[in-house]
């Protein structure tokens, strides 16, 4: 499940950094190949994100030697023949003639339009969703010619970044599309529609799409150290096998506030230099620790530190064997590569719980290849693949036609290009017998969402209703679990969306429920219809009570746990009515007798570090005196046995002899 969800959160950095090199437009596209690191949920959202955290919203009109900025998150501005305006989400080209500049916009929102006035001519048209929303409608009533040069290798690219981008014109316009030399005129990636045209009847040409999916590649979080280890020839030992190391903290008068105790390990990756890994901060140096002062220096590294990031996962398909795709950077040729390092050594998972972290080798690469340039796969070694699989609802499509023609309705006679149906708004069936969302008489393809008629409520993927679809969708009553397209009363269980994992019941988000629910990766805590990472302790569910760490179901816990009616043995994390014996909590040591504290019992009972005296169910440390368990009578000092004690002592049955904390008779 985290893997999942891990998906919906995170932006590629790679995407970042590359995207400003794009736009240049000179990367032929390889799509066979295409693979993306993991494509994030798409808002579906209209208008341009230029607001909060991720204001990453622009137009920019220019080449790969100018450009000028039309919108951002700083503001608005103008040149001669192109314009904006917010309001409407409308970039207007009047009589703007220049085939050498491209317009490229991010995070414009689903809603975005360029309306033509006059004769104009550009370059091409790049659109990156990332997330948020990357249509593109072109409308109005003038002309667009794009790509009359041919010197771009496609016309209009749509980077939709986890977004149903989607090339819209409308029938008002005449607009012609121009391939490159390799006849493509339309490129798109991370796409989660496969409809990327809506022609409302206008396209003159029968194009054809080349469709591929892209990769969910695996990923780690790769640690490495790039930097000398710290020296030391005085280490502490304790009896066991493990060297330990001493660092401190000081305050600003260089005093003592507390030492920080290292265990020194051995790694694979690092070889003859140890891993300290941190046993805890004390307040005075910790008591049964021997120094010792070595002939020659050791070297560490602290584990809290070091070098990394995350990485893509590749196999060398000879072996099987997995490796990690570590970024680097030159800075003297200024260029980035990617080390291909061997998995050395498990380190556990990142804070988050979402990639494991490996130690990995390297400064011993079994490859270095340069990085690709946006659009582009980084060209793996041969022997070498990517570990991921397809995802079968992103799609990547090259459009093949030596050009794309939209030509105008011209009056409500035209049969090639009949008016749009009448007095049509929401859900309604066209004459050719499906069902369409339509907006003031037109087919609103940028329309993502419920809607409703007769028959119940559907969702609409790019205006038309969606029936391969399945899973949440919200609309102005709330957010409901959709099945084949149309909301499921039926459904009771868990449901994912962009925010995360929910409780629906009877196909409705239900905030009232609390309790376990089961999805495909478990068991799950939830609050008030949320899933909680926040909880730890018992619940339960049909099959009976278990622990939850985080919000998990816990399977590796062993211990007491409480809940409202009283305190219970766990075993592997279920409710374990067969365990008699101690067990400990924060509150000390207790008595357990079929899985439950026991405040009946007293007497003795044993755990790892001996026998003791219980009163009422809990550890008795005040107790003095004789106690019997199944080998014997026995002299108690305070609560455990004493075998040091030699002498008499009494009971209920008289006076004995005890013989090294024995009663001997």
């Amino acid at each position: 499940m985290v893997r999942i969800l891990k998906k919906f959160n995170r932006k590629s950095t790679r995407r970042s950094r590359s995207k400003a090199a794009a736009i240049a437009l000179t990367t032929v596209m390889a799509l066979s190949a295409a693979v993306v690191f993991t494509v994030p949920k798409a808002e579906a959202a209209n208008g341009p994100c230029d607001e909060g955290d991720w204001a990453y919203a622009y137009i920019a009109v220019g080449n790969s030697e100018t450009k000028d900025n039309i919108f951002s998150s700083q503001g608005s501005n103008a040149i001669d023949g192109v314009s904006y305006d917010k309001a409407s989400n409308t970039l207007t080209l009047n009589q703007y003639k220049n085939a050498d500049n491209y317009i490229a916009t991010n995070m414009m929102g689903d809603d975005f339009k360029i309306r033509l006035i006059g004769e104009n001519e550009i370059s091409s048209i790049v659109a990156y969703g990332d997330a948020w929303g990357g249509s593109v409608t072109i409308c109005g009533d003038g002309s667009l010619t794009v790509n009359p040069k041919k010197q771009e290798d496609y016309g209009v690219r749509l980077y939709a970044e986890g977004t149903a981008s989607v090339l819209s014109v409308e029938n008002t316009c005449n607009v012609t599309i121009y391939a490159g030399q390799a006849g493509k005129v339309l490129y798109t990636t991370g796409n989660l529609t496969d409809k990327v045209i809506k022609d409302n009847g206008t396209l003159q040409e029968t194009p054809q799409y080349q469709i591929s999916h892209p990769l969910d590649i695996a990923r780690i979080y790769a640690k490495y150290y790039a930097y000398d280890p710290s020296t030391t020839n005085v280490v502490y030992t304790n009896g066991d096998s493990s060297y330990y190391t001493l660092t401190y903290s000081l305050n600003e008068n260089d005093e003592i506030t507390a030492y920080n105790l290292y265990q020194l390990t051995k790694k694979e990756a690092l070889g003859d230099i140890y891993y300290a890994v941190k046993i805890g901060s004390y307040d005075t140096m910790p008591e049964g620790y021997t120094q010792t002062v070595l002939d020659t220096d050791i070297s560490y590294y602290d584990a809290e530190w070091g070098s990394g990031g995350t990485s893509n996962l590749v196999i060398n398909t000879a072996t099987n064997e997995k490796y990690a795709m570590v970024y680097d950077y030159d800075s003297e040729t200024g260029s980035s590569v990617y080390r291909i390092c061997a998995l050395n050594d498990f380190l556990g998972m990142d804070e988050q719980g979402r990639d494991e972290v490996w130690l990995v080798d390297y400064d011993n690469p079994v490859s270095v290849i340069p990085a690709a340039s946006m659009g582009q796969d980084e060209q793996l070694p041969n022997g070498f693949k990517y570990d991921g699989e397809e995802q079968e609802n992103v799609f990547n499509i090259e459009v093949s036609a030596d050009k794309l023609t939209f030509t105008a309705k011209t009056d409500a006679g035209d049969n090639e290009n009949p008016a749009p149906d009448e007095n049509k708004n929401g859900l309604q069936q066209s004459a050719d017998g499906n069902w369409y969302y339509y907006t003031n008489n037109n087919i609103d393809y940028n329309y993502n969402g419920l809607a409703a008629n007769e028959y119940g409520w559907w969702k609409i993927t790019n205006g038309t209703v969606d029936f391969n679809y399945t899973g949440m969708a919200a609309n102005e009553y709330g957010w409901w679990y959709v099945s084949n397209g149309t909301i499921d009363f039926g459904y009771t269980g868990m449901a994912v969306n962009e925010y995360g994992w929910w409780y629906m019941t009877n196909g409705a988000l239900d905030f009232n429920y609390t309790g376990m629910a089961v999805n495909e990766y478990g068991w799950w805590y939830i609050t008030n219809g949320a899933l909680d990472f926040n909880y730890t302790g018992m619940a339960v569910n049909e099959y009976g009570w278990w622990y939850m760490t985080n919000g998990a179901l816990d399977f590796n816990y062993t211990g007491m746990a409480v809940n409202e009616y009283g305190w219970w043995y766990m075993t592997n994390g279920a409710l374990d009515t067969n365990y008699t014996g101690m067990a400990v909590n924060e509150y000390g040591w207790w008595y357990m007798t079929n899985g439950a504290l026991d405040f009946n019992y007293t007497g003795m009972a044993v755990n790892e570090y001996g026998w003791w005296y219980m009163t009422n169910g809990a550890l008795d440390l005040n107790y003095t005196g004789l106690a019997v368990n199944e080998y014997g009578w026995w002299y108690m000092t305070n609560g455990t046995v004493d075998f040091t004690y030699n002498g008499l002592a009494e009971n209920e049955y008289g006076v004995w002899n005890v013989v090294n904390g024995h009663v001997e008779v």
